[in-house]
């Protein structure tokens, strides 16, 4: 996930998701002229920009449970999602 997205998804700081959508649009008029890696890392960041959502999972364990923190971590990591972090 592009820096800025994941500060944003971090966060909740719109600022670093105007800045992100900013920095997209500065390049869009030549996007069909870049060739290559660079081609390829523009799709990608506007690809994530546009998965990018409000939507988040948090997991809270209460002291007292028996459920050990690491099954937790585990089960967070089995589902794939595009620019998913699991902060621990």
């Amino acid at each position: 996930m592009p820096p800025l997205i994941r500060m944003h998804a971090f966060t909740s700081n719109d600022g670093y998701l105007a800045f992100a959508q900013k920095t997209l649009e500065a390049f869009a008029g030549i996007a069909p002229q870049i060739r290559g890696l660079f081609a390829a890392t523009y799709g990608l960041q506007a690809t994530a920009f546009r998965a990018s959502s409000d939507a988040k999972s948090v997991i809270y364990r209460p002291r007292r449970t028996i459920l050990p923190r690491k099954l937790l971590e585990d089960a967070a990591h089995r589902v794939y999602r595009l620019g998913k972090s699991v902060l621990r």
